[in-house]
Protein backbone atom coordinates (compact mmCIF):
# COMPACT_ATOMS: atom_id res chain seq x y z
CA UNK A 1 0.00 0.00 0.00
CA UNK A 2 1.30 3.45 -0.92
CA UNK A 3 1.69 5.93 1.90
CA UNK A 4 0.21 9.37 1.30
CA UNK A 5 1.10 12.43 3.37
CA UNK A 6 -1.20 15.43 3.25
CA UNK A 7 0.16 18.54 4.97
CA UNK A 8 -0.75 22.18 5.47
CA UNK A 9 -4.48 21.59 5.13
CA UNK A 10 -6.47 24.07 7.17
CA UNK A 11 -10.25 24.00 7.33
CA UNK A 12 -10.18 27.78 7.80
CA UNK A 13 -8.94 28.16 4.21
CA UNK A 14 -12.15 26.58 2.96
CA UNK A 15 -14.81 27.98 5.27
CA UNK A 16 -15.83 30.50 2.60
CA UNK A 17 -17.69 27.80 0.72
CA UNK A 18 -18.62 25.42 3.51
CA UNK A 19 -16.48 22.41 2.65
CA UNK A 20 -16.72 19.51 5.06
CA UNK A 21 -13.64 17.75 6.40
CA UNK A 22 -14.47 14.74 4.21
CA UNK A 23 -14.77 16.93 1.10
CA UNK A 24 -11.48 18.59 1.95
CA UNK A 25 -9.69 15.25 2.29
CA UNK A 26 -11.23 14.03 -0.98
CA UNK A 27 -10.05 17.24 -2.68
CA UNK A 28 -6.52 16.81 -1.29
CA UNK A 29 -6.36 13.22 -2.52
CA UNK A 30 -7.69 14.20 -5.94
CA UNK A 31 -5.32 17.17 -6.15
CA UNK A 32 -2.27 14.94 -5.67
CA UNK A 33 -3.66 12.30 -8.03
CA UNK A 34 -4.24 9.41 -5.65
CA UNK A 35 -8.04 9.38 -5.48
CA UNK A 36 -9.23 6.08 -6.87
CA UNK A 37 -12.76 4.86 -7.68
CA UNK A 38 -12.74 2.68 -4.56
CA UNK A 39 -11.48 5.34 -2.13
CA UNK A 40 -13.69 5.68 0.93
CA UNK A 41 -13.64 8.52 3.43
CA UNK A 42 -15.48 7.81 6.67
CA UNK A 43 -17.31 5.05 4.82
CA UNK A 44 -18.50 7.25 1.94
CA UNK A 45 -17.37 7.09 -1.67
CA UNK A 46 -14.76 9.80 -2.20
CA UNK A 47 -15.68 10.73 -5.80
CA UNK A 48 -19.05 12.37 -4.89
CA UNK A 49 -17.31 14.17 -2.02
CA UNK A 50 -14.69 15.69 -4.29
CA UNK A 51 -17.35 16.61 -6.86
CA UNK A 52 -19.30 18.39 -4.11
CA UNK A 53 -16.13 20.22 -3.09
CA UNK A 54 -15.48 21.41 -6.66
CA UNK A 55 -19.13 22.48 -7.04
CA UNK A 56 -19.00 24.55 -3.84
CA UNK A 57 -15.71 26.14 -4.90
CA UNK A 58 -17.15 27.04 -8.30
CA UNK A 59 -20.19 28.66 -6.65
CA UNK A 60 -17.88 30.86 -4.58
CA UNK A 61 -15.81 31.76 -7.64
CA UNK A 62 -18.98 32.88 -9.39
CA UNK A 63 -19.90 35.05 -6.44
CA UNK A 64 -16.44 36.67 -6.54
CA UNK A 65 -16.82 37.93 -10.07
CA UNK A 66 -16.03 41.61 -10.41
CA UNK A 67 -19.57 42.67 -11.26
CA UNK A 68 -21.06 40.73 -8.35
CA UNK A 69 -18.59 42.25 -5.91
CA UNK A 70 -19.33 45.77 -7.15
CA UNK A 71 -23.07 45.17 -6.80
CA UNK A 72 -22.64 43.69 -3.30
CA UNK A 73 -20.65 46.73 -2.19
CA UNK A 74 -23.26 49.12 -3.62
CA UNK A 75 -20.92 50.68 -6.19
CA UNK A 76 -23.08 49.70 -9.19
CA UNK A 77 -26.55 48.33 -9.85
CA UNK A 78 -27.45 45.13 -11.70
CA UNK A 79 -28.71 47.26 -14.60
CA UNK A 80 -25.38 49.08 -14.78
CA UNK A 81 -23.56 45.76 -14.81
CA UNK A 82 -25.66 44.57 -17.73
CA UNK A 83 -24.92 47.75 -19.65
CA UNK A 84 -21.20 47.49 -18.83
CA UNK A 85 -21.12 43.85 -19.95
CA UNK A 86 -22.66 44.89 -23.26
CA UNK A 87 -20.00 47.59 -23.64
CA UNK A 88 -17.32 45.05 -22.66
CA UNK A 89 -18.42 42.75 -25.49
CA UNK A 90 -19.13 45.31 -28.20
CA UNK A 91 -16.02 47.44 -27.62
CA UNK A 92 -13.84 44.44 -26.74
CA UNK A 93 -12.50 46.08 -23.59
CA UNK A 94 -12.07 44.61 -20.11
CA UNK A 95 -15.13 44.89 -17.90
CA UNK A 96 -13.38 47.27 -15.52
CA UNK A 97 -12.51 49.60 -18.38
CA UNK A 98 -16.12 49.50 -19.58
CA UNK A 99 -17.36 50.42 -16.08
CA UNK A 100 -15.04 53.41 -16.00
CA UNK A 101 -15.87 54.46 -19.59
CA UNK A 102 -19.55 54.50 -18.64
CA UNK A 103 -18.77 56.43 -15.42
CA UNK A 104 -20.33 53.68 -13.29
CA UNK A 105 -17.33 53.55 -10.96
CA UNK A 106 -14.02 55.27 -10.34
CA UNK A 107 -10.58 53.81 -10.89
CA UNK A 108 -10.12 53.74 -7.12
CA UNK A 109 -13.34 51.76 -6.60
CA UNK A 110 -12.31 49.36 -9.34
CA UNK A 111 -8.79 48.92 -7.93
CA UNK A 112 -10.13 48.33 -4.43
CA UNK A 113 -12.63 45.74 -5.64
CA UNK A 114 -10.03 43.99 -7.80
CA UNK A 115 -7.71 43.78 -4.77
CA UNK A 116 -10.55 42.34 -2.69
CA UNK A 117 -11.30 39.83 -5.46
CA UNK A 118 -7.65 38.79 -5.76
CA UNK A 119 -7.39 38.22 -2.01
CA UNK A 120 -10.59 36.17 -1.90
CA UNK A 121 -9.46 34.02 -4.81
CA UNK A 122 -5.95 33.65 -3.41
CA UNK A 123 -7.42 32.19 -0.23
CA UNK A 124 -9.59 29.82 -2.27
CA UNK A 125 -6.67 28.58 -4.33
CA UNK A 126 -4.11 28.28 -1.55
Amino acid sequence: MTQVHVEHLAMSDFTAFGATAEELVAYALDDIGVLSPDTLINGAQARPLVESFYHKRQQVRRSTRLGNLLIQSGVITREQLIEALSCHVTREVPLGEALILLSFCTQEQLDSTLSQQAEMRRRLNS
